[in-house]
C-alpha cells in the first residue's frame, strides 16, 4: 500500500536536460523538472536551489515548433521561457493528461511550421 504524500510535496511527472534560450538567444544547459504543481529549473549539478519555479496555473499556453525541438512556455504577467528539447517536446502533449493538484490543465497549444523561435 502506498503511503498518503506529506503536505505540500509534489509528484515528479518528468525531468530531464534541456537547453534553455533566453532573450539574447544565448544557450544555456539546464535540468527541467515538471511536478504535478509546477515547472522547476535548474542549473545542472545545482539541485539544493531552482532558477524559477513556474505553478501550472501561471502557464497559459506552450508553442511547439514542427521544424526544430524549440518549445515556448507561455507564461501570465511574466516573461515567456524558452527551450529546445527533443525529449520534452514530445512530452508536451502529455501535459494535457497530468494530473495536477490545481485541477486539470487548461493549456493553449500552438505548432508553427516555419516560425523561427
Amino acid at each position: 500500500m502506498l503511503a498518503e504524500r506529506p503536505p505540500g510535496a509534489e509528484l515528479l511527472q518528468f525531468a530531464d536536460s534541456v537547453i534553455k534560450i533566453n532573450k539574447r538567444d544565448k544557450q544555456q544547459g539546464r535540468v527541467l523538472v515538471l511536478t504535478d504543481c509546477a515547472l522547476y529549473n535548474f542549473r545542472p549539478g545545482v539541485y539544493n536551489k531552482c532558477r524559477r519555479r513556474i505553478p501550472f496555473v501561471k502557464i497559459s499556453g506552450v508553442i511547439l515548433s514542427q521544424s526544430s525541438d524549440e518549445l515556448v512556455f507561455q507564461i501570465q504577467n511574466d516573461y515567456d521561457y524558452r527551450y529546445a528539447a527533443r525529449a520534452l517536446s514530445s512530452r508536451c502533449y502529455g501535459l494535457q493528461s497530468v494530473e495536477v493538484v490545481q485541477g486539470p490543465l487548461d493549456l493553449c497549444f500552438e505548432e508553427f511550421g516555419c516560425l523561427e523561435l
